[in-house]
């Protein structure tokens, strides 16, 4: 009895046997065959495929379009070519792409850091219709990775110097919008072009954006500045207007709206990092505006008042609507957008414009 009781007690004591899986079979009798993943194309598809749409998404990233905005355009492209089943994650820098095969293969992933910044709306423009015809079944991945890499490596549609004398007169057309005269939008016009041309110089040294910022502000500042000292400007012309239209060109006024852009479609991160760079570009603006005071006081030069607030005229009305067209014109082009888009451009600014002057 007692050998019972301690065999009973030690089967007891051992741990439960494993739950049995019962393996379901068909009514022919054979085994399932195992689950399967999606029908995707070879692996070298596959790779190419994800190269192709992480390059688009990069061109868009780069061009200051938003984070969903770039996400969508690369399932997109994914999907037309034979992927359904692909995750993205865009933030400021990089952007990696996962295609899903199944439960009996890895994942294929990629990614494609996001390294220069720069505005060429022709070059956008041609990808987005790339994208269109990949879409619409127009081409195949081969030969969309051709005319791709013809996108990328094409020179700007215009030269550099015009891209400068549509900055120039961008800065003009802000100077009469703001109440200033022929002169002040001809000073605010040069000294903007200098700001772009040093800024260009320094943009090939590889210095940082915020010390291009600051250069670019204290060097707009001490020429507008100058131009008083020299008795240059008429007595009665500000020069906090003079450099107020020259720092146009160094606001962040898209990358603001691409910040605000990315908040509301939710890629927080990707606004934080845009957060971060208007305000490190925002602060090397001031503080070279600011060194540039600083020096003028030290050496003498009595402070300037700071000019009225335009009062609004009927008779300024023209006024504003041409110089609120001129100046989306030119950014357009400085941008280096198309012609028609440029003239599309103009007149919204124009119409913009007209409308807040007549509130």
């Amino acid at each position: 009895m007692k050998a019972v009781w301690f065999a009973q007690r030690n089967r007891s004591a051992r741990a439960p046997d494993p739950p049995r899986f019962v393996r379901e079979r068909r009514v022919d009798g054979h085994q399932p065959d195992a689950v399967q993943g999606p029908a995707l194309p070879d692996e070298s598809t596959v790779h190419f495929v994800l190269d192709l749409a992480i390059r688009i998404g990069e061109v868009q990233m780069s061009s200051g379009a938003g984070a969903a905005d770039a996400t969508a355009t690369i399932l997109a492209v994914a999907n037309a070519y034979g992927l359904p089943h692909c995750e993205v994650d865009v933030i400021f820098t990089s952007i990696t792409v996962t295609c899903h095969r199944g439960v009996d293969l890895p994942p294929t992933t990629s990614l494609r850091v996001v390294r220069s910044r720069s505005l060429d709306y022709t070059r956008l423009a041609l990808v987005e219709r790339l994208v269109h015809d990949i879409t619409r079944g127009r081409v195949t991945v081969r030969d969309a990775h051709i005319e791709l890499n013809k996108i990328t490596t094409a020179p700007h549609p215009y030269p550099r110097w015009l891209a400068t004398l549509a900055y120039a007169g961008m800065a003009a057309a802000v100077a009469l919008l703001i109440g200033g005269d022929a002169a002040m939008a001809v000073f605010a016009g040069l000294i903007t072009a200098l700001v772009d041309r040093v800024g260009r110089l320094l943009n090939k040294r590889a210095l940082p954006f915020f010390f291009q910022q600051a250069v670019g502000g204290a060097l707009a500042t001490a020429a507008a500045l100058a131009l008083v000292a020299s008795h240059l400007l008429p007595d009665q012309t500000r020069p906090t207007l003079v450099v107020a239209a020259a720092i146009t060109v160094l606001l962040s006024g898209l990358s603001v709206v691409s910040t605000v852009q990315d908040a509301i479609t939710g890629y927080n991160v990707t606004a934080a990092g845009r957060t971060i760079e208007v305000s490190l570009m925002t602060a090397g603006l001031i503080a070279g505006v600011v060194l540039a005071l600083n020096a003028a006081v030290g050496l003498g030069m009595p402070p300037q008042e700071l000019a009225d607030p335009l009062t609004p005229s009927v008779l300024r009305l023209p006024l504003q609507t041409l110089a609120g067209g001129a100046a989306a014109g030119c950014f357009a082009l400085a941008s280096y957008a198309t012609r028609r888009s440029a003239l599309v451009a103009a007149v919204a600014g124009g119409a913009g414009a007209g409308g807040y002057s007549a509130l």
